[in-house]
């Protein structure tokens, strides 16, 4: 019978508390796995020979594969979990948007169980395999914000888990805490790159110092941190209306959850504040360090020119 890993894709939703992914553990019992929203998606394992509702238990399904992704139905509805409720809601007209389900091999079905559902695990783990890639003479590159696009070669952090197939196949570069809230625990001087991309204008002002200043500590000296930034000057003079006061400033960056935007002089300044260098600005894909590689964003909904800023941060 195969295995199953089930996921709670929460990239296009944001619950205000904890709530419980359901799935078949080895003894045909739900398994409840409580998790902090804000930061984790729990792995749940189990089997497909569920063959009731009764009391949570998943009726005999229809697997729909696409592209390696599953959903569960039958008689054309969906299972799903439900948010905040003890329950399985088998009645759903469209499969959840926060659900996708992965058949994996029991291979990889144990490769899962070297994620550790703490926030002090997994910084540990991560710490780990710095040290482990020190140790060996190999450069540490790091991907933050990776979303659904990890980086090969990368050691690759986010605050949820939204790529669980790659998560699958290289569980050693692919690490979920809150780095942007935090130290992250490794030595003075240990990372050879750093690179994110529309990632830093989703944090306060406060954490995008506070990040800032924990890159350059654990970056070695002559190293980059490439920072790919929505432009805020130039998204504003293309859409908003200033004369018209309060009502005719642009307030789309909200809609995609960008919080606190760069002008090219703003990030020059915050970066030498917490004592980078130099600030090199350059071109989409136009990266200073031996070790970077092509800029993804944007992807068409900005100027690739002057859409976005493309900084690389000296030490």
């Amino acid at each position: 019978m195969p295995t199953l890993l089930m996921t709670a894709q929460r990239k296009l939703l944001k619950w205000n508390t904890p709530r419980r992914v359901f799935g078949w553990g080895a003894k045909s019992t739900i398994v409840q796995c409580k998790y902090d929203p804000q930061y984790y998606n729990d792995f749940v394992q189990f089997d497909t020979d569920a063959d009731s509702i009764i009391n949570n238990r998943l009726s005999v399904v229809t697997h729909r594969i696409s592209e390696r992704k599953l959903n569960l139905s039958k008689a054309d509805l969906f299972y799903s979990a439900e948010p905040n409720r003890e329950a399985v809601t088998a009645n759903r007209e469209a499969a959840a948007l926060w659900e996708t389900f992965y058949p994996i091999s029991a291979q990889e079905a144990e490769a899962t169980t070297r994620f550790d559902t703490s926030i002090g695990g997994e910084v540990a783990r991560f710490c780990a395999r710095v040290t482990q890639l020190n140790s060996a003479g190999e450069p540490v590159k790091i991907y933050c914000g990776s979303g659904s696009d990890p980086r090969p070669g990368f050691l690759n952090l986010d605050i949820i888990a939204c790529a669980p197939e790659y998560s699958i196949k290289c569980p050693d570069d692919y690490f979920i805490f809150p780095f942007a809230d935090m130290s992250w625990g490794l030595p003075n001087g240990s990372v050879d790159y750093i690179f994110d991309e529309d990632f830093i204008e989703h944090i306060s002002q406060i954490q995008q110092i506070q990040y800032l200043a924990e890159t350059r500590r654990v970056l070695k000296d002559g190293c980059v941190h490439r920072v790919n930034t929505p432009n805020l000057i130039p998204a504003m003079k293309l859409n908003s209306d200033f004369p018209a006061g309060f009502s005719g400033v642009y307030q789309g960056e909200l809609v995609h959850g960008h919080i606190a935007l760069f002008s090219r002089e703003g990030l020059e300044e915050m970066a030498r504040l917490v004592g980078y260098s130099d600030v090199i600005f350059n071109g989409k894909s136009e990266g200073i360090s031996p070790h970077a590689v092509p800029d993804m964003r944007p992807l068409g909904d900005r100027d690739d020119v002057e859409g976005n800023l493309y900084a690389d941060l000296l030490k």
